[in-house]
């Protein structure tokens, strides 16, 4: 398989968004009413904007903005920190990194900063255990060759196979900022 299907690019959702219980949501859980009416809504537009091939344009940027409560908006910065979403990102960056370390040198390797963004992102989520073996699977199965079994089926973990993811988790990144500002900044 040279080329990767959009939704296989942007792997994000095996561990970011589509195998776990959302940050987002549990962070929109805690806020004030008007938050908890719309939290799905919300939510469900952040996993859009991450999903590969999603452009993220002024309606949908407008159509988010206009869900966020008055008091979230005079903050934003304070209330967004909580979806540690940059932090999940930063370990699906080294995650990746290190798989495509791992598959061409046929043994497990980690970049420098693997450890600590996978403290952090485990940290953030509450699901440190699970994800942690996941990721230790994944790393495993792409120095032997062997396939990952993932809840999206089997996978060769390669190096341009995560050359591929990475180019999606950087997409999904781009995508997010753009919504995630409260000031349009696209095109």
């Amino acid at each position: 398989m040279n080329q990767l299907d959009p939704v296989l690019r942007c792997i994000i959702g095996l561990l970011l968004i589509a195998g776990l219980p959302s940050p987002v949501t549990a962070a929109l859980a805690q806020d004030e009413e008007a938050v908890k009416a719309n939290s799905a809504a919300m939510a469900r537009l952040i996993q859009y904007a991450a999903g590969s091939g999603n452009e993220v344009d002024r309606a949908l940027h407008d159509k988010f903005w206009a869900l966020v409560p008055d008091s979230v908006k005079k903050d934003p910065n304070e209330f967004f920190q909580r979806f540690d979403l940059v932090t999940e990102i930063a370990f699906q960056k080294e995650l990746w990194e290190s798989i495509q370390l791992s598959a061409r040198a046929k043994s497990v390797v980690k970049t420098a900063s693997y450890q600590l963004a996978k403290e952090r992102a485990f940290a953030a989520n509450g699901q440190g255990q699970e994800m942690s073996a996941r990721a230790d699977r994944m790393l495993a199965a792409a120095a032997t060759g062997e396939p990952y079994h993932g809840r999206a089926g089997d996978v060769t973990l390669t190096e341009e196979y995560a050359r591929q993811v990475l180019i999606g988790v950087d997409e999904s990144y781009a995508q997010l900022q753009l919504l995630l500002n409260p000031v349009w900044q696209g095109r």
